[in-house]
C-alpha cells in the first residue's frame, strides 16, 4: 500500500493553453486515457484547476510559481508505486515544458524529478 499523502503532488502551471487544452494536450501522452475531468496517466489522476491565487506575472512576488495561471493536483491511485508515481509526474512535467508551458511541482520528491520538479536550483 503506498502512503498517497507522500506521492500527492501539485503542479503550477503558466501556460496560454486553456485548462481544457492542457487536459487534451495530457490525454494524448501515449497510455493517458481522460476520465470526465481528469487525465489518468501512469497511475496517477491529473485534475487542472484555475488558481484562485493567480496573479499576472509583473504582480507576482518571490514566489511566483504559487501565482501561476493554473494549480494540476497529481493524485496516485491506489496500489500505484512510488517509482510509478515519479515516472508519471516528470512525463507530466516534461510534456508541459515541450508545450511551451512553465511549470513547477510541489512535492515531498520534487528533487527526483526532473530539473528538480522546475525549480531553480
Amino acid at each position: 500500500m503506498i502512503d498517497e499523502i507522500n506521492l500527492y503532488a501539485t503542479l503550477y502551471v503558466d501556460s496560454e493553453l486553456r485548462a481544457s487544452e492542457l487536459n487534451k494536450l495530457l490525454s494524448q501522452i501515449p497510455g493517458a486515457r481522460s476520465d470526465n475531468e481528469d487525465v489518468v496517466y501512469g497511475g496517477v489522476a491529473f485534475t487542472v484547476l484555475d488558481n484562485d491565487d493567480f496573479l499576472p506575472a509583473p504582480e507576482r512576488p518571490d514566489a511566483a510559481f504559487l501565482f501561476f495561471r493554473y494549480r494540476m493536483e497529481a493524485v496516485p491511485v491506489e496500489g500505484t508505486s512510488r517509482q510509478a508515481v515519479l515516472e508519471a509526474v516528470g512525463c507530466v512535467l516534461g510534456t508541459l515544458w515541450r508545450s511551451g508551458a512553465t511549470a513547477v511541482a510541489s512535492c515531498e520528491y520534487e528533487d527526483e524529478l526532473p530539473l528538480h520538479g522546475g525549480r531553480p536550483q
